[in-house]
């Protein structure tokens, strides 16, 4: 079973760096989310509570975002738990883009991936 529901470049805002002067204002966070979950059965009886109601996980994500965090890598792993908690999923991989992390190197973003 290789089926995957994905999420992508959710754009969020979150208090988010090492120093409490980065961590003072929100700043831009993108999420992009896949998880794996049967959902032959939500395809066979066109029925959005045998699957995972990704507007619902949409909204859990947003509720995370209003917690402060030193890191990126702690932000990935609350995703990746609170998604495997709430909902009823074998797998989820999460990267968490800080687009504004390395700007005055040039760079687009930097970002964390995790799988759990």
């Amino acid at each position: 079973m290789n089926d995957k529901i994905i999420i992508k470049e959710l754009q969020c805002r979150a208090h988010i760096g090492i120093t409490a002067q980065e961590r003072a204002k929100k700043q831009p966070i993108i999420v992009d989310i896949e998880i794996v979950k049967d959902t032959r059965e939500a395809g066979r009886l066109d029925d959005i509570l045998k699957t995972v109601n990704y507007s619902s996980v949409c909204k859990e994500i947003c509720v995370i975002m209003n917690v402060k965090y030193k890191t990126i890598e702690a932000l990935a792993e609350k995703v990746s738990t609170t998604i495997r908690t709430t909902f009823p999923v074998k797998n989820v991989r999460v990267m968490v883009k800080k687009p504004q992390a390395l700007r005055k190197y040039g760079a687009a973003y930097a970002a964390i991936e995790i799988e759990r």
